[in-house]
């Protein structure tokens, strides 16, 4: 093998190993993996639309508490009812603060992706 093929195929191979380390973002991939592999505005706008989904379903989710602390609350004093209340009103307001969290992430996700455009 000729010297000049030896080194093409070394040069190959070094840029298919370095290529396989820059993961390609998916948004299939799991969270973590998904910020470290988005590099352009459409893989921030994913990552976005992923957060959006996510707000949706704590506010949901803080909805649902709400209900059952209305449905605690119907028991009144029997058995120590309040303790249930109590419990559904703080995952109620928690659930509401990371819906909160996750549309602030979605917002400079988006901010972040005009940023790469300019």
């Amino acid at each position: 093998m000729n010297t000049l093929l030896k080194i093409a195929l070394v040069s190959s191979s070094l840029i298919l190993a370095s290529a396989a380390s820059f993961p390609v973002y998916s948004a299939d991939m799991p969270l973590e993996q998904s910020i470290s592999a988005a590099k352009t505005p459409a893989d921030h706008e994913a990552l976005a639309q992923r957060y959006e989904a996510e707000a949706k379903a704590n506010q949901a989710k803080a909805a649902e508490h709400k209900q059952m602390a209305s449905g605690y609350k119907n028991l009144g004093g029997k058995g120590g009812a309040e303790g249930f209340v109590s419990h559904c009103d703080k995952l109620a307001n928690a659930y509401a603060e990371a819906a909160k969290q996750d549309e602030e992430l979605a917002k400079l996700h988006r901010q972040f992706s005009t940023q790469l455009e300019k």
